[in-house]
């Protein structure tokens, strides 16, 4: 799904429905542990400053995912691992026409700093192996990105 709010806005999404299953047998299903029935995406882009400057927010959601018995993660000592829900942003600026090709973003991942897990290996067990492992924090990282094809554009 994506939608042109007006000029300077964009608003883009999707939603993933999944019941995932592992036969281990002709005769018997197993749910797959580690994979979330259901995940949605959904991304804001505004563009401003005579379209020089963009600000994106990204949030991202991932249901829970079953593990333990009566999954393919059977030995995971966890019913499940929680649902969560993630904010990323950017904002982004092309530099003016004497440095063409050239843009600088600030990107942070995890805005909100939340804590969250993902599933550990398959023979998670709490003992020799972790049941869940922990995702980043907070991470914001800076980018300097040069475009080779502009010179080329402009010569066209």
């Amino acid at each position: 799904l994506s939608i042109d709010a007006g000029k300077y806005l964009k608003i883009s999404g999707n939603y993933t429905f999944t019941h995932p299953l592992d036969f281990k047998d002709s005769n018997q299903k197993v749910r797959v542990g580690d994979i979330s029935k259901n995940s949605f995406n959904l991304i804001g882009n505004l563009t401003f400053a005579k379209e020089k400057l963009n600000f994106c927010l990204r949030a991202n959601y991932v249901g829970a995912k079953l593990t333990g018995i009566n999954t393919s993660v059977a030995s995971n000592p966890y019913d499940k691992i929680n649902a969560y829900l993630i904010f990323h942003s950017a904002l982004s600026f092309q530099s003016p026409r004497k440095l063409p090709g050239l843009s600088f973003q600030v990107i942070v991942d995890n805005l909100t700093g939340q804590t969250y897990w993902h599933p550990g290996v398959r023979t998670a067990d709490g003992i020799q192996y972790a049941p869940r492992t922990p995702q980043i924090g907070r991470l914001i990282s800076l980018r300097i990105i040069y475009d080779f094809q502009v010179q080329n554009r402009r010569q066209l």
